[in-house]
């Protein structure tokens, strides 16, 4: 079985994820054929490399030649759902933008069907989400795990002022999933990038038993101070750990 471990040290967002799946063999050729199939067009996607703190990463960016409105979550449902996509990327990819849509909910009061995508940008949460369920089928990748969420410290701007990191939503999201500090300053894991993770790995903790594979590295838009600001992906064969069962049986005998 093929299996991918996203190693979270330094935070997740949407286009970290999406860069490391492009640094391990995802095509460009196949996400652009995703976002046709939901109608989106006009975009010019940029992969290249960058480093971060001395390691080699993949960057991941595009640009939209149009003008983009906030989706609700209803909008983007039927978006998904009417399009060609396979079934396993729709129902993961609606199962993700659910996740952010219910913690937006609940934070602002709002119904979950009224919820509009402002903050997590709507054609670039729905660029991030789909792709990287897209770019985990198209590469094979039957189960993935991911370490705890590293969420950073400090505060953030948005558009309802200053608010604390971890962002309201991400805290909302991460609900039963392990999550560190790491002591970083500033937001390192997105409401986008906890969605994706919450909803394709199985589940957290170290790095399960695999032959490695592939390696590859999502970078971050920022420079931090002591540590790489990249996600890293590793893609292997799962292996069954084999132990050998000794049974004790003690009696007392008189």
């Amino acid at each position: 079985m093929k299996v991918g471990y996203f190693d979270c040290f330094a935070g997740a967002s949407g286009d970290m994820i999406l860069a490391g799946l492009f640094d391990v063999g995802f095509k460009q050729s196949d996400l652009l054929a995703a976002l046709a199939e939901l109608k989106i067009e006009d975009i010019d996607v940029v992969v290249g490399e960058v480093m971060r703190s001395g390691v080699r990463a993949k960057f991941f960016s595009f640009t939209h030649r149009g003008t983009d409105e906030p989706r609700s979550f209803t909008h983007i449902v039927e978006m998904i759902e009417s399009s060609g996509l396979h079934r396993g990327v729709k129902g993961k990819s609606i199962q993700a933008f659910d996740a952010i849509a219910e913690a937006e909910s609940r934070i602002h009061g709002v119904a979950k069907k009224d919820v509009h995508f402002h903050e997590v940008g709507s054609l670039d949460s729905i660029v991030d989400v789909v792709g990287s369920f897209v770019g985990l089928e198209s590469l094979g990748i039957e189960k993935v795990v991911s370490s705890p969420l590293a969420l950073g410290t400090g505060r953030v701007e948005c558009s309802h002022g200053t608010i604390p990191v971890p962002a309201p939503a991400t805290l909302e999201i991460a609900r039963g999933l392990p999550v560190r500090s790491w002591g970083l300053t500033g937001e390192m894991t997105t409401p986008t990038g906890a969605a994706i993770l919450k909803t394709c790995a199985s589940q957290f903790g170290p790095l399960p038993p695999m032959t490695v594979g592939s390696v590859g590295y999502g970078a971050g838009s920022r420079e931090l101070e002591g540590v790489p600001n990249v996600l890293r992906l590793i893609v292997g064969d799962a292996r069954s750990a084999k132990y050998d069962r000794v049974t004790l049986i003690e009696t007392n005998i008189d």
